[in-house]
């Protein structure tokens, strides 16, 4: 099953590379959707509380990548249905640590761990602002209401990479699986990053396809990491 994740992602690569258009639609969905299917075979088809929040995530990563195939007017759905399955990778964290930590740590042993991602949080805002102005957004249509969502969509998904951060450093056992969380956030993260300055600021040389690998490698490794931290693999 993982090699058929794998191909599909490489699949859309090669979609994208080689501009196979009519294949790029099938091979978008297709990705996301044997994605899904393989977090349902890690556990056994029986998914509980936490499984069902990582479901719900890629379902609405699978949703934004769809409403992305459509018109350009369908561009503020598919960033709605990005933005919900942050928050569905948000709320998966803070259950995790609610429900295996039980949130038993000292005030001491945290602090360090909290300054870390505070300060991480800052550092990729204060380069996310330096790299997007509002003149960037302010001439297309609905300007100045995109520079809006944008922001949003960037605190948020920049916090969650923080919390990814923040989940494995307080983990007391950790190992080289549980490390994919805050990679595939930083992943994440960077392929929205390079999809948004290509889109609005300047085109990137074969940029369309940055944005896909880094987008799967992402989805592929918070999968994994997530199930690595609730003991799945």
């Amino acid at each position: 099953m993982l090699i058929v994740v794998l191909g599909s992602f490489i699949l859309d690569w090669a979609a994208v590379a080689f501009g196979w258009w009519k294949i790029k639609p099938v091979a978008k969905i297709l990705a996301m959707v044997t994605l899904i299917i393989w977090t349902l075979f890690i556990v056994d088809w029986s998914p509980d509380s936490l499984i069902i929040l990582l479901l719900l995530a890629q379902f609405f990563g699978l949703a934004g990548d769809t409403f992305l195939l459509l018109s350009k007017r369908w561009f503020f759905a598919g960033l709605g249905a990005f933005l919900i399955g942050h928050l569905f990778y948000i709320a998966l964290i803070f259950s995790d640590m609610v429900t295996t930590i039980k949130l038993g740590w000292s005030m001491p042993g945290i602090l360090f761990p909290i300054l870390v991602i505070l300060i991480f949080w800052a550092m990729v805002l204060f380069a996310v602002y330096r790299v997007f102005k509002p003149d960037h957004f302010l001439h297309h249509r609905k300007g100045s209401l995109l520079w809006k969502w944008i922001q949003i969509y960037l605190w948020i998904l920049s916090g969650l990479t923080s919390l990814a951060v923040f989940r494995v450093l307080v983990q007391p056992d950790l190992n080289t699986l549980m490390v994919f969380l805050p990679l595939g956030a930083v992943l994440f993260l960077l392929s929205d990053i390079i999809l948004a300055y290509d889109r609005f600021v300047k085109p990137i040389s074969r940029g369309q396809l940055r944005v896909h690998m880094t987008y799967h490698l992402g989805q592929f490794c918070l999968a994994v990491g997530f199930l690595a931290i609730t003991g799945h693999i």
